[in-house]
């Protein structure tokens, strides 16, 4: 054992501070923004703490009234997945409602391209039916 570190925290350990340094590069290469690389290495890091020192969280537990360190990591867990998919959920309907505005204004210029040449939409797309 490393330094009191049992094979869990050895092995999980490594992977979240690999995933750590990857969401830095990725923030510094704009592979990801900013603020997203700041905020889930912010995570990370809190999750390699709580791996590498699990007695912290239990006394953050403690000041908070809750009973174990896990019961506190737990909630946590389940508050940020509930962000993540609310956040995910509004960027969803952001996108739909750029969608729905950018096929609009598609039709209106394929309607008026046909209007003014003379053509109508029913003609235009019978002859794109062929092709």
């Amino acid at each position: 054992m490393l330094n009191g570190l049992n094979t869990f925290q050895i092995v999980v350990g490594g992977v979240v501070a690999a995933f750590v340094l990857l969401l830095v590069l990725g923030s510094i290469r704009n592979l990801i923004s900013k603020r997203d690389g700041v905020i889930w290495s912010l995570v990370g890091l809190a999750t390699l703490i709580a791996i590498l020192q699990p007695g912290i969280t239990t006394k953050a537990a403690s000041a908070l009234g809750i009973g174990r360190g896990a019961d506190l990591v737990f909630y946590v867990a389940i508050l940020l997945m509930f962000l993540g998919f609310w956040m995910t959920y509004m960027r969803l309907r952001h996108l739909r409602k750029e969608m729905t505005s950018l096929v609009r204004h598609i039709a209106i210029l394929q309607a008026e391209e046909g209007v003014g040449k003379g053509k109508n939409v029913e003609t235009s797309k019978s002859q794109n039916v062929g092709t």
